[in-house]
């Protein structure tokens, strides 16, 4: 037996031999020599990572498990686009799914021809649209940018040089926001075992300045000015200026967060309030003309003080923000 596999010699088994079984480090996995037969060194840290060297010198991380009474070999990448760390949190993740029940590698032979297109469409509706803020955004970069070049080619076969050619020819902060969103991509595709190697990395973003423009003095009175409209939504425009808050926190600020001065945010979202960017409780005091503001509309509400301090008929936060702050500039 070879690494823990069995061989017959004229008919006869051989006797077995443990498993080669070694640290893995980046050194090592590097320096490893390739033998008349290919040969697989089993990690002592994570017990389920196998590297298999080839007499071509050719070498590939897998994630070894049972399903089912037999072992499977999941094919994790190839060294050194894989490094040791790399593939050490692959192999985990995959055990994980395995200890859940799951099968990795028959799941991944299910899903080897999905194009990225089709995995563009999983991934917002399986996780963006339900964890991140911004998808619409992502969701609109990729599709303009991205996919009518490379939507139709599996996933698995698009390559660097592929991402490179498709944001090549956009300005800078652009090219990098598309890059971001493609790489959120296969950075999910790879968690679901659609993918083993992100392209995305690798390829280096443009440099970017701050933007350095402020409102100057002068200017503080003809925006106050024209914030002083008469809807909701200049009144929300008012204590966005004055606290310096996002605009999707302060159309969601709600009563019951408002306590002695202070406005407190909780950071989970719920069916109610939009939750902090970070997830983390958030504590804000309120100027006095923030406070102003708010006891205002506190006034104007006719019916019991309870749900958005900012909000229509209906208690929906208030909206079109953006079609405000559009014709104020």
């Amino acid at each position: 037996m070879i690494n823990g596999e069995k061989h017959t010699n004229g008919g006869s088994a051989v006797a077995r031999r443990p498993p080669r079984r070694r640290g893995f480090t980046d050194a090592l996995v590097r320096t490893m020599r390739p033998e008349a037969r290919s040969f697989r060194l089993w990690d002592t840290r994570v017990p389920g990572l196998v590297l298999r060297v080839w007499p071509s010198g050719k070498k590939s991380f897998y994630a070894a498990y049972y399903c089912r009474g037999q072992r499977r070999w999941y094919f994790i990448g190839r060294y050194p686009v894989v490094g040791v760390a790399d593939a050490r949190k692959m192999a985990g993740e995959v055990l994980v799914k395995v200890a859940m029940g799951q099968d990795p590698a028959a799941d991944r032979n299910a899903h080897r021809g999905a194009t990225l297109g089709e995995v563009h469409r999983r991934y917002i509706d399986e996780h963006a649209s339900k964890h991140n803020k911004s998808w619409q955004q992502g969701k609109f970069l990729v599709e303009k940018y991205v996919l009518p070049r490379l939507g139709k080619i599996p996933v698995k076969d698009v390559t660097r040089a592929d991402v490179r050619t498709t944001i090549g020819g956009l300005k800078s902060i652009l090219a990098n926001q598309v890059l971001a969103a493609l790489s959120a991509i296969f950075t999910w595709g790879a968690k679901q075992d659609l993918v083993t190697v992100n392209p995305c990395k690798g390829i280096d973003r443009n440099p970017t300045r701050s933007r350095s423009r402020i409102v100057s003095d002068s200017e503080v009175p003809m925006f106050w000015s024209t914030f002083s409209g008469s809807s909701v939504a200049h009144r929300v425009l008012k204590v966005i200026w004055l606290t310096g808050q996002r605009p999707g926190e302060v159309s969601s600020m709600r009563w019951e967060h408002i306590r002695d001065g202070w406005w407190e945010m909780p950071g989970q979202k719920t069916q109610v309030w939009v939750g902090t960017k970070n997830k983390q409780d958030h504590r804000v005091w309120l100027p006095r003309a923030a406070r102003a503001i708010i006891d205002g509309q506190r006034q104007a509400n006719v019916t019991p003080i309870k749900g958005h301090v900012f909000a229509d008929a209906g208690d929906r936060p208030v909206e079109n923000l953006d079609a405000v702050m559009r014709a104020v500039c």
